[in-house]
């Protein structure tokens, strides 16, 4: 931490008040939008003191962490020979998990939560979707995508999710952009579509109950019902090869059919 500016001043006092310590704790990542960013917490920051107390070891923040959950904390870090004042929030990280579920065309999705915002170093804030095969056609694996908007309309979280949802009818296709969560800095959006279906599952809201440690489920049933399939007039390409003229028939006849196992079962291949 010398290299840091700790100067020898504090390091003679952290070793007066920590007989026997080693070292000093330095700030190793901070989270964008977080508590420790809007406070001014920087990385390489060295903490020194907090509430007036030498802080040296884990041990004694997390103490001083969980006695003032939903308060704040003063603190004193080093930064190249310069001290530093903060206050910075501590936040409840049972508050911080993802409280509700919504569970789509087969999909399960819920806010970012903290673990995995941390991970990515990402902000907390927006949609995940955990398994996007069922409703996105073109995604194949098991794997964090946030989602930016459905149907042209911004999602940030779940509440605006489900106001989406209610303006789409059974087996209703609309557009879709999403990104994988490790691609959060890169601004490469993905273009998709999702086709969801009332009939083969049900559009249903888990909320946590902490009192009973069990999820209380809400069926969302107000949805729009599915529009009336139109006909549609197809113009078929003229075949200009006299050889090949015989084909313009049977070309006629020719359809590709493209569908989705809405319910796995086993034995059965995906698609």
């Amino acid at each position: 931490v010398r290299r840091l500016g700790v100067s020898e001043a504090v390091e003679n006092i952290v070793r007066q008040d920590t007989p026997g310590g080693v070292g000093m704790m330095v700030v190793k990542t901070v989270l964008p939008e977080g508590p420790g960013q809007i406070a001014g917490l920087e990385e390489g920051d060295v903490l020194y003191r907090i509430n007036d107390k030498t802080v040296a070891h884990f041990v004694l923040l997390e103490e001083l962490l969980d006695d003032n959950v939903g308060q704040t904390l003063d603190m004193t870090v080093i930064r190249g020979n310069t001290s530093v004042e903060v206050k910075v929030n501590v936040q409840d990280l049972h508050a911080l998990q993802p409280s509700q579920m919504l569970q789509v065309g087969g999909t399960t999705m819920s806010n970012l939560s903290f673990q995995l915002a941390n991970y990515y170093r990402v902000p907390v804030s927006g949609v995940i979707a955990n398994w996007l095969f069922c409703i996105l056609e073109e995604v194949t694996a098991v794997q964090p995508y946030l989602l930016k908007s459905i149907n042209g309309k911004a999602v940030d979280n779940i509440s605006q999710v489900i106001d989406v949802i209610k303006t789409i009818g059974n087996n209703e296709c609309v557009p879709v952009k999403y990104f994988h969560i490790s691609d959060y800095y890169k601004n490469s959006l993905i273009d998709g579509s999702i086709k969801i279906s009332h009939l083969w599952n049900q559009v249903a809201l888990y909320t946590r109950n902490d009192s009973t440690g069990l999820w209380d489920t809400e069926g969302i049933t107000d949805l729009p019902p599915a529009r009336e399939i139109e006909p549609t007039n197809v113009i078929f390409p003229a075949i200009r090869n006299a050889e090949a003229a015989k084909l313009e028939n049977v070309v006629h006849s020719i359809v590709k059919v493209k569908c989705m196992i809405p319910i796995f079962i086993e034995g059965n291949v995906n698609r």
